[in-house]
């Protein structure tokens, strides 16, 4: 039983083995005074259709075509650590990418929320206050509310940001 499963694995890995692949923009020690960074980069096995990236922890899906990919990723206060995998379980199998650490010279917020997703689609994220207002993409800014990027193609994100929330 253990040898069969020990082939099924050995199947995936070869099948989704995405080869080389490696974060090409956003230099590894940069700083930025932006609250989200353009991530792009290159997986040598053209065949692969979506990676994940690892952004302080959190996964966000990112779409892959022709062997390229590009995300627009939310940065938090501080130092970010931002790295690329295959997606689902070969990503136990594969190594990951290199790693970036990207300085983000941001004040700090009492609300950081993003919204990503699989695939093409039109996703909309929204903050409603106390008061009843609703920060979304035909009021980007609400309040102390501000959503900073509104993606309308694939995988998101979707990002609201509040520096000092409303009691």
């Amino acid at each position: 039983m253990v040898l069969w499963s020990a082939v099924a694995v050995a199947a995936v890995y070869t099948t989704g083995n995405p080869g080389q692949f490696t974060i090409t923009t956003a230099a590894d020690g940069g700083a930025t005074s932006a609250r989200f960074i353009q991530v792009q980069g290159a997986v040598e096995n053209p065949s692969i259709s979506a990676i994940q990236l690892h952004v302080n922890g959190a996964m966000q899906p990112v779409s892959v075509a022709g062997g390229q990919f590009s995300a627009l990723v939310p940065l938090t206060r501080g130092e970010n650590i931002i790295r690329a995998s295959v997606a689902g379980s070969a990503a136990n199998l594969v190594p990951g990418s290199n790693t970036i650490r990207v300085n983000a010279q941001i004040a700090p917020t009492d609300i950081w929320s993003a919204l990503t997703w699989d695939g093409t689609a039109d996703i909309d994220l929204h903050l409603v206050l106390p008061d009843g207002q609703d920060c979304y993409f035909r009021r980007p800014s609400v309040g102390r509310a501000i959503l900073d990027f509104d993606n309308t193609v694939s995988d998101g994100p979707e990002h609201i940001v509040m520096e000092k929330a409303t009691p």
